[in-house]
């Protein structure tokens, strides 16, 4: 159990830095379409927030869930937007949703199956 929290930390600490990459990554890589970053900055705040109550609160699971609607929505940004072909947009949302996507499904299905264990102490 002491291991399993280690690695669910470390995924959260993961997806707080991808949140961070996400409120900064706009800029660094000079998207040129407002909604799009507008989107991405969004999405950024709430898994910042997610990770920080992960971190905060390790025995709960839900954020992972939140986590996983986030990331399929910032891999969608180009589609809502209109321009599935725009470069560094387009593979920054799609590559840090994927990430985020595995980590987050991993950590709510270890979360998930820890849950229903049954216990040794009765």
């Amino acid at each position: 159990m002491v291991k399993a929290l280690g690695l669910s930390r470390v995924a959260s600490i993961v997806s707080l830095v991808l949140g961070l990459w996400l409120l900064l990554s706009p800029g660094i890589l000079g998207y040129h379409l407002f909604e799009a970053a507008a989107q991405q900055i969004i999405i950024g705040i709430i898994i910042v927030m997610v990770a920080g109550a992960r971190l905060s609160l390790p025995a709960i699971h839900w954020p992972s869930w939140i986590n996983v609607l986030m990331s399929l929505e910032l891999m969608v940004i180009p589609l809502n937007v209109g321009v599935i072909n725009s470069g560094a947009m387009h593979w920054n949302t799609t590559i840090v949703g994927f990430v985020l996507l595995a980590l987050s499904l991993w950590s709510a299905s270890r979360q998930l199956l820890a849950s229903h264990r049954p216990s040794l102490h009765h």
